[in-house]
């Protein structure tokens, strides 16, 4: 019997920042696109008629993954968040995205 649907979550690790501290879940943007039509095709070739569904990185609360890391790792916390809503819309996309129209 062939898989109906699956689900992929995707993004939020990966688009963690390099040279903070979660850099090692970081992967470049276009590493991580590959990645993803990878998974998809891979997918796919299990069973065509499956639907992929591929749901995007949440939303960061980078003012409270900043306060909590403070009383959790005293001295090694964070001085800058590791993850921004900025980059998660990069993978979203897989490209950098401007919220103001071309003028």
């Amino acid at each position: 019997m062939e898989a109906l649907h699956s689900t992929v979550f995707v993004g939020a690790n990966d688009a963690a920042l390099a040279g903070r501290t979660s850099e090692r879940q970081h992967v470049p943007v276009e590493e991580y696109k590959d990645n993803l039509r990878r998974i998809v095709h891979h997918l796919k070739e299990c069973s065509s008629t499956m639907l992929v569904v591929l749901i995007t990185p949440p939303p960061v609360d980078e003012e409270g993954r900043m306060q909590y890391a403070k009383p959790v790792y005293g001295e090694k916390a964070m001085e800058q968040p590791e993850r921004t809503n900025e980059m998660s819309v990069v993978y979203l996309l897989g490209k950098p995205f401007s919220y103001l129209p071309d003028v």
